[in-house]
């Protein structure tokens, strides 16, 4: 361990914990971003596109409320780059050429790793249940993750998954789609549910209060999974919701912003087997190493899992699951894995 190094006595959720929430922007989000237009003349460069700060000068766009529930959202934004970043995947060519290589000489135990995780995701219920994502502060990785999951426990259960977007007022989610959502379940979601059965259902943010509960709650009824990107905001009451997962940043300012979270948490009645912390990781290096970050979580008194840098989910583009890194798609397999085990265990 280096000088600059932290003791192990510094990782202590009181240590970690900052002022206040913290809700400005990280330097490196996993959510979208204002991008540069491409009809002003200057070249994108897209490893870095999205995340450099706006000409000085130019008004960032403003941020709207969807208009076409069943697509992307219709904010400003670069279509070339959005499309272009949205193709990219985790790995350059010469990346997954040196992974092939490597898998003709090594072992992989990932594959059995994935077949457990599978397995788990599939277990059966007897009526719908509720997961909540919650972030820490903006960027964190939230909506990202929601997207994944959503995507993840689609691919493997057949009793119906539903996305629902509770945060009014931010755009990102409908963003991350990698196509149209199957259907508006704003009005007449049980019916139409019902007839798309394991297809995703997709529920837009709603500016009217306690729509997003009833929908979840309505949905819930026909979907085995019925997940909620939350934003920076717990469900209430907790008694309502399975499991729920928060997410921070792996760096101090967002592992103290997690712990802030779960102190609120278990305030409102979780209880510590039934909130898994998410340690995203949305630069190569942000300074604290997964392994540190989930000794932190630890001291928390809950279970943590790390979702490692991933070159197509830093785009902030839709999210093609095909395009993942392995290690991403184990990842998210874990926390879906971790999820359904933990919803399916309580009564």
């Amino acid at each position: 361990m280096s000088p600059s190094d932290p003791t192990p006595t510094e990782w202590t959720p009181s240590t970690l914990r900052p002022p206040a929430r913290v809700d400005a922007e990280p330097s490196a989000p996993l959510e979208p971003s204002a991008a540069a237009d491409p009809s002003a003349g200057a070249e994108l460069d897209p490893e870095t596109a999205g995340v450099e700060a706006p000409p000085a000068g130019s008004a960032p766009d403003a941020p709207s409320e969807p208009t076409d529930p069943s697509g992307p959202s219709r904010r400003s934004r670069p279509a070339a780059l959005y499309d272009e970043l949205s193709r990219r995947p985790a790995r350059s060519a010469a990346g997954r050429v040196a992974a092939h290589l490597g898998a003709l000489v090594g072992t992989d135990a990932a594959p059995s790793e994935l077949t457990q995780a599978w397995e788990q995701e599939q277990a059966p219920v007897s009526t719908g249940r509720r997961l909540w994502v919650v972030g820490g502060h903006g960027g964190a990785g939230a909506t990202t993750l929601a997207a994944c999951l959503a995507h993840e426990l689609q691919a493997r259960r057949l009793d119906g998954v539903a996305l629902v977007d509770d945060a009014p007022g931010r755009i990102g989610l409908a963003d991350r789609l990698v196509r149209p959502p199957h259907a508006d379940v704003t009005t007449g979601s049980r019916q139409r549910h019902e007839r798309s059965r394991s297809l995703l259902a997709y529920a837009p943010a709603s500016a009217v209060a306690g729509e997003g509960e009833r929908l979840a709650t309505d949905l819930r009824r026909v979907a085995g999974m019925t997940l909620t990107d939350g934003g920076q905001r717990l469900p209430e009451p907790a008694a309502r919701v399975e499991a729920l997962l928060v997410v921070g940043e792996c760096s101090v300012r967002g592992l103290g912003a997690a712990a802030v979270v779960l102190e609120e948490a278990l305030r409102d009645g979780w209880t510590p087997e039934r909130v898994l912390v998410v340690v995203s990781k949305s630069t190569p290096t942000s300074g604290v190493s997964p392994a540190k970050a989930l000794r932190a979580v630890d001291t928390f008194g809950v279970t943590g899992l790390v979702l490692h840098h991933d070159r197509h989910l830093a785009g902030a583009a839709a999210l093609d699951p095909t395009l993942l890194a392995p290690q991403t798609t184990v990842d998210v397999a874990r926390i879906a894995a971790w999820a359904v085990r933990t919803a399916v265990a309580r009564p």
